[in-house]
């Protein structure tokens, strides 16, 4: 493997994104970058009780597996978490996740991507080109 520095962006940190982040920091020439479009982490179980154009659960939202079959095999949930995960207890095991393997630093919030589209010299780069907007008002 070449040890030249890779830049890996990770978009969302979520339930598919946080290991993603997480596993991609095991390679020491990759840096790792994600944004996520919403004030905080969780993905879409993130409930959101006001009108919002992100992705959301509904207020009564349960897993429809059990926590054991749910939960990432590097980080078992609470045992006080129900056995059935209310999204508020899923977005918590989430966040604790998050914080356990330190990936709150490689976090970008309010990181909404616009585009991506590979680079004029994609074939020799493999780099990409990534519009995003990063949320500020000016």
């Amino acid at each position: 493997m070449s040890s030249e520095k890779k830049h890996l962006l990770v978009i969302g940190a979520g339930a598919s994104g946080l290991p993603s982040i997480r596993h991609a920091l095991l390679y020491p020439n990759v840096e790792v970058t994600c944004f996520e479009k919403s004030n905080d982490i969780g993905g879409l179980w993130n409930y959101k009780p006001h009108k919002t154009d992100l992705s959301t659960v509904m207020k009564s939202t349960v897993i429809n597996s059990s926590k054991e079959m749910t939960a990432f095999s590097d980080f078992p949930p609470e045992d006080t978490m129900a056995n059935f995960m209310h999204n508020r207890e899923m977005c918590r095991y989430l966040k604790n996740y998050a914080k356990n393997f330190g990936l709150l630093k490689y976090i970008m919030l309010n990181h909404s991507v616009v585009s991506i589209v590979r680079n004029d010299d994609y074939e020799t780069s493999g780099k990409w080109k990534v519009r995003y907007t990063d949320g500020l008002v000016s």
